[in-house]
């Protein structure tokens, strides 16, 4: 629809490309079969368009390599006047048993398996009595919830939507990957913020 709206128009259009689908395809949804036709429409789709910009070289390498080849780097940044420490609210935090010096982890997006939450969850447990009282707070909607739910992982926290109201006081965020060997956070919130990566497949 964009495509069709911008050439109506005579404006470019410009894409964005920030999800593995060849992952999506054979490891969640099993239908790795599709994947040569996929990168057929691909690049039929991208093709059209002034621009494709990725989150990463990493990304953009891995679109190239499969005939994309009008790419660009979306760099992607926070904005420090609406998140800023000075937001912070010590209820907020103690509302997941989170005292002032205590690390408070977040993750904002779809509860589901290919956001590879298992794999986070993994390397929570594993961390065991080093995260001391650290907290994980999983923000959003999604599938996987109840599995969640079963495996009471200490210090996980399931909120749905609605801490979304407080996203300005997050100051530490993180997004699990296993299939790329660099992976950063680009979720708001201010501070340092905290990436998972890894070369390993989840064991779930």
């Amino acid at each position: 629809t964009g495509i069709k709206v911008a050439k109506a128009l005579g404006i470019p259009a410009i894409a964005s490309a920030h999800t593995d689908y060849e992952q999506y395809a054979s490891r969640y949804y099993k239908v790795g079969w599709a994947i040569r036709a996929g990168w057929h429409y691909m690049r039929w789709f991208y093709g059209q368009t002034e621009m494709v910009l990725c989150p990463t070289q990493f990304f953009e390498r891995h679109l190239n390599n499969r005939g994309v080849a009008n790419t660009g780097i979306w760099s992607r940044g926070i904005d420090s006047t609406s998140f800023h420490p000075r937001f912070r609210r010590s209820e907020y935090r103690a509302a997941f048993g989170a005292r002032e010096q205590d690390v408070v982890v977040t993750y904002v997006g779809r509860i589901a398996r290919e956001k590879n939450l298992l794999l986070l969850l993994d390397a929570w447990e594993l961390l065991g009595t080093r995260r001391r009282n650290a907290q994980l707070v999983l923000v959003g909607r999604g599938p996987l919830e109840d599995e969640i739910r079963r495996r009471g992982v200490p210090g996980v926290h399931l909120v749905g939507p609605s801490a979304t109201s407080s996203s300005r006081q997050w100051r530490r965020a993180c997004r699990p990957w296993w299939q790329r060997p660099v992976a950063c956070s680009n979720s708001p919130g201010t501070g340092p913020t905290a990436g998972w990566s890894s070369r390993i497949p989840p064991t779930r």
